[in-house]
């Protein structure tokens, strides 16, 4: 029998949000360990398949690969704090302050996709991409706002909330579903549900080991910076049992494992998988179970070492999201213009 993988979308939206309220950190956590990397190796040989969206494509993945290596760079340095008894301030020293200035490279290598699809003029789309090269340094340097939207946003909840929207909306403008626009309205209402759904903070008490693992990969930031975005924490603390920190993971769990059951969803739609062979899917397997393992030895250490691949997919999906942008700006266009 045929799945309709519209409505099997309305019941992974369910069950990710019910999933959520109930265990909003540890769905996170093992969403993100196991699911995570599956999907960044699964996107990354599909985006490989489709030449990348991109004609010419050869520089493209020289500089997707280049500014995936600098922006990991400051978190491998991170790794010397997991080894014993010996001094690595050196490394320390850089991994702290790395981090301060790679977001240049996430706006770099957005602002390239938007040149090369959206730009047909070689002149023009040079001057654009070293423009946007320096522009984006310079801001890196002197903006906080821009550090917030692009050091973290941009690769987390813009990535896995708002692409992911958009890619419904392009997919569904295609085949005018009636139930893959409720499954958009859905995605939509989601944060208004949350928002308006009463809890209690005593229903989501979580051991000590979940608490270290959460803080110590600073994923706690995310729900700061976000809460301080909509205006609801007036502070720089994170608190797992205040109300308002809860329903913010609430969202942020949900974010991430919608996104991937989205994804694997997908398959007979895409086809990602049909350019696995044995040789390739036995590979991604091999690979695969090496991150949940470091994962499961050390989480730290599984995070650090599969950020690659993570920013890697993030950086090579960005011309898929400029050609949604475009698809979903054009049919609006139609629509507004009869």
């Amino acid at each position: 029998m045929k799945i309709n993988i519209d409505f099997l979308n309305t019941i992974l939206i369910l069950i990710a949000l019910l999933l959520a309220f109930l265990f909003p950190v540890e769905v996170f956590l093992i969403a993100y360990a196991t699911l995570g990397p599956l999907h960044y190796l699964t996107e990354i040989k599909w985006i490989k398949s489709q030449d990348y969206f991109i004609k010419n494509n050869r520089y493209w993945v020289y500089l997707a690969l280049l500014f995936c290596f600098i922006f990991c760079l400051p978190y491998l340095f991170s790794l010397s704090k997991l080894i014993p008894n010996i001094d690595l301030h050196f490394f320390d020293t850089w991994s702290s302050q790395g981090k301060s200035y790679i977001n240049w490279v996430l706006s770099s290598a957005l602002i390239i996709a938007f040149s090369v699809l959206l730009i047909k003029n070689k002149l023009y789309r040079t001057i654009v991409i070293i423009g946007g090269i320096i522009f984006s340094v310079i801001l890196n340097l002197l903006s906080s706002s821009y550090n917030l939207w692009i050091g973290v946003f941009l690769p987390t909840l813009i990535h896995v909330y708002l692409f992911t929207g958009l890619f419904m909306i392009y997919g569904t403008l295609k085949t005018n579903a009636k139930i893959g626009w409720l499954n958009i309205l859905l995605i939509v209402l989601v944060p208004f549900i949350i928002w308006l759904a009463p809890i209690n903070p005593l229903d989501f008490l979580i051991t000590e080991k979940v608490k270290t693992v959460f803080t110590q990969n600073s994923f706690h930031y995310l729900n700061v910076h976000l809460g301080q975005l909509l205006g609801v924490k007036n502070q720089s603390k994170f608190f797992f049992y205040e109300v308002i920190d809860i329903k913010l993971q609430i969202f942020i769990a949900f974010a991430y494992f919608y996104h991937y059951l989205n994804w694997f969803s997908k398959t007979t739609i895409i086809g990602w998988h049909k350019n696995l062979n044995t040789r390739s899917t036995s590979l991604l397997i091999i690979l695969w179970m090496v991150f949940v393992a470091l994962y499961a030895i050390d989480y730290r250490l599984g995070f650090t070492v599969s950020l690659f691949i993570s920013v890697l997919h993030v950086i090579l999906e960005f011309p898929v999201n400029v050609l949604s942008i475009k698809e979903i700006s054009k049919r609006a266009l139609m629509v507004f213009t009869k």
